[in-house]
């Protein structure tokens, strides 16, 4: 029988690393703007949020490229598989 590989596709890998890359560049800017450009504190922890959540997602990416499993249903504390 054909058994079906457990990894992603190596096309769907690759725009997991075109999507951590986009992602990490867009957190990367919108935390290096929210130093230089301060306007307010509210603005300023949303901006910080923002960069966090962006970061969480192209971390997402990478390990899905990296991988090729879903990260969302990564166990942390389990034992390897």
């Amino acid at each position: 029988m054909n058994q079906p590989s457990k990894g992603f596709h190596p096309i769907t890998r690759a725009f997991a690393y075109v999507g951590a890359f986009i992602c990490a560049f867009f957190s990367l800017t919108i935390f290096i703007s929210s130093l230089f450009a301060f306007t307010d504190f509210f603005n300023l922890l949303a901006n910080f949020g923002m960069t966090i959540l962006t970061s969480m997602l192209a971390w997402a990416f990478w390990y899905a490229g990296k991988a090729g499993k879903n990260p969302f249903i990564v166990r942390p504390f389990s034992s390897p598989e």
